[in-house]
């Protein structure tokens, strides 16, 4: 269920460092698709869920993919703002 963010790793210890480089939309862009593609898997896992408590579980879980997404993006937007302004 995970197998897109775990191929992204590498990618996600480094962002701090991609992002203060610039031009980082290529690889900001594969880590969002990643959440993305967890969250999809997530949200089918909930659909199949067996009990209340495990739906309440993934839907924690979809709710993070999608929060780590909406972070991957705005770190982006931040960073490109600063190199904006720091010009």
């Amino acid at each position: 269920m995970y197998q897109a963010l775990e191929a992204m790793i590498a990618e996600m210890n480094d962002l701090e460092k991609t992002l203060a480089q610039g031009h980082a939309s290529h690889r900001v862009a594969s880590l969002a698709a990643a959440f993305d593609a967890c969250a999809l898997q997530v949200g089918g896992a909930t659909a199949a869920a067996a009990d209340g408590t495990e739906r309440a579980a993934l839907q924690k879980i979809y709710r993070g993919m999608i929060a780590g997404q909406r972070i991957v993006h705005r770190l982006n937007e931040l960073a490109l703002t600063d190199a904006v302004v720091g010009h």
